[in-house]
């Protein structure tokens, strides 16, 4: 993360975040409160809109140290 280095041939913010949702699903159709997840895919989606679907988890992290780290 010190570095900035976020690529990944694995397991992006894209797939993570189309798995996390489908998560989401599941839990609501069950009636479970998504209450600690739901802002972990807020925190996907942003990273995805400002270009980073290709970025590893670190980048998503790596955004919440500071309002600019998010672009």
């Amino acid at each position: 993360m010190d570095a900035e280095e976020y690529g990944t041939t694995t397991s992006n913010l894209e797939i993570n975040a189309v798995g996390l949702r489908n998560i989401l699903t599941a839990t609501e159709a069950q009636g479970v409160p998504t209450d600690l997840l739901a802002p972990l895919l807020r925190l996907f989606d942003d990273q995805l809109r400002t270009g980073h679907a290709g970025s590893s988890l670190s980048r998503a992290v790596k955004s919440l140290r500071s309002d600019a780290d998010r672009l």
